[in-house]
């Protein structure tokens, strides 16, 4: 399992691994308006990420696409298994 306070930074020191980085978040929807429109509620105007949201949300992001895992990993603080992990950020690959 991966889990989001394992320490495997992307070294932002050089450009080709930020472009990477950014590549991957784009292929997999993880902007701020995909994000919204897959774990928003219907009436809802802002994301609520209140422990009370919490069973809609990982409900929400059940599935081992893309930006679920993203969306699991990095705004859920939940842990996700290595391998959707390494999924989620191909072609830049996991440490561990």
């Amino acid at each position: 399992m991966l889990s989001p306070t394992d320490s495997h930074p992307v070294n932002l020191d050089r450009p080709d691994d930020l472009h990477r980085a950014l590549n991957v978040l784009d292929r997999a929807g993880y902007d701020s308006m995909s994000v919204f429109d897959r774990i928003a509620t219907r009436r809802a105007k802002e994301l609520s990420l209140s422990p009370r949201d919490r069973p809609r949300l990982l409900r929400l992001t059940r599935d081992a696409d893309p930006q679920a895992v993203l969306i699991r990993l990095f705004l859920l603080g939940e842990p996700v298994p290595m391998e959707d992990s390494r999924r989620a950020v191909a072609p830049m690959g996991t440490h561990g």
